[in-house]
């Protein structure tokens, strides 16, 4: 969920000298959420989740609750942390409002809206990622789901900014400036503006352009994307995090294919984006994950390729184009079986070597 947040300033209207009279809105916002017994003496942040800047803090005392104050402007959604741990997103606006231990903010119309909103939205989705499900019946839900982002995002209110990333996630360059030109409210949020650079981030680096080359790391030990891609055999590149759930899960497809298909002509590679390098080595050893992995890339890779998900896998052909991009479980394997059967001739399967000597299910970069 992608957010705006303004905090607001103390407007000082001059009767004399301006004229005009003081606004009697209500501005301030009493925020208390539980807290964990270790998280006595640490600091907790709300923050923009749009521009991400920090909204206020507060320091933890010992009664075990988190307990801000602040002034602000107008409705805005905002990530809560205590110290580097995320707790939770929501939307911030006046009032009184309460996180509870299970995730749920009390004293909010918005959110009450909000929640109401994705609760009818949830099993949707779950029907729509089903692959035990019909095809039929799996597009008639996506075509509900359709139906209420539509609805949602004609809004043009927060609530409708909450949803716009998973609106327009399959919307390329052209089709997501047009939706901007009709629904002017959104331009103006910095992820929107972000998202709009992904997008012909991800157009220039699209189905049938050659892949673009990063440097993840310096000197002896700098990896490249070009060290694999490109290389005379096609590569399937798999931009992942240790803490993300649906890029764990889909690993055991990953695997079957790099089983199925390494000896036959495909490399698997792995390049860790927006993770902690320590977190990503306990993950590789954890998920015995086969292939060389490029640790680090922070956001240098999802810059470039437009990624603003992951999951994200980009299968690239023997020369280094982009064959597909953005597909899982059925689909990539359906991909990768299409390609490969047409795969006859191929160079042998390759150790790679990182420029340290480290071997290929050894992750490769700093």
């Amino acid at each position: 969920m992608r957010t705006i947040f303004a905090i607001a300033a103390t407007i000082a209207c001059s009767i004399a000298v301006t004229g005009c009279t003081q606004k009697n809105e209500q501005t301030n916002l009493d925020f208390t959420a539980a807290a964990k017994a270790d998280d006595i003496g640490k600091t907790a942040y709300l923050v923009n989740y749009d521009t991400k800047e920090k909204v206020d803090s507060s320091i933890i005392e010992a009664d075990t609750l988190i307990h801000i104050k602040t002034n602000i402007k107008e409705p805005a959604i905002a990530r809560l942390f205590v110290g580097d741990q995320r707790r939770g997103v929501f939307i911030i606006e006046p009032g009184t409002l309460t996180l509870d231990e299970q995730g749920n903010i009390s004293g909010s119309e918005l959110n009450n809206q909000l929640q109401d909103f994705e609760k009818q939205l949830s099993p949707l989705y779950e029907t729509v990622d089903n692959d035990s499900i019909s095809q039929n019946t799996r597009n008639l839900a996506k075509n509900r789901i359709n139906s209420l982002m539509d609805s949602i995002i004609a809004a043009q209110n927060i609530i409708g900014f909450s949803q716009l990333s998973d609106y327009c996630y399959y919307m390329d360059a052209e089709q997501f400036d047009s939706l901007l030109t009709k629904y002017p409210y959104y331009k103006n949020f910095e992820n929107v503006k972000r998202t709009s650079e992904a997008k012909k981030a991800a157009s220039d680096t699209g189905i049938g352009k050659k892949f673009v080359d990063f440097t993840i790391g310096e000197g002896d030990t700098a990896t490249k994307l070009s060290d694999f891609v490109g290389k005379g055999r096609y590569t399937l590149v798999d931009f992942w995090a240790s803490w993300c759930g649906p890029c764990r899960r889909e690993m055991k497809n990953i695997k079957t294919i790099y089983a199925d298909y390494n000896k036959k002509g495909l490399d698997v590679i792995g390049v860790a984006v927006w993770d902690k390098k320590s977190d990503t080595e306990k993950a590789v050893a954890q998920l015995e994950l086969p292939w060389p992995q490029i640790l680090d890339a922070k956001e240098i890779p999802t810059n470039i390729y437009g990624i603003m998900g992951i999951p994200h896998l980009i299968l690239f052909d023997p020369q280094g184009v982009v064959v597909a991009r953005n597909i899982a479980g059925k689909e990539l394997r359906s991909v990768v079986d299409s390609v490969m059967a047409s795969n006859i001739h191929h160079k042998p399967t390759t150790t790679a070597i990182a420029p340290d000597s480290t071997t290929s299910n050894t992750p490769v970069s700093k």
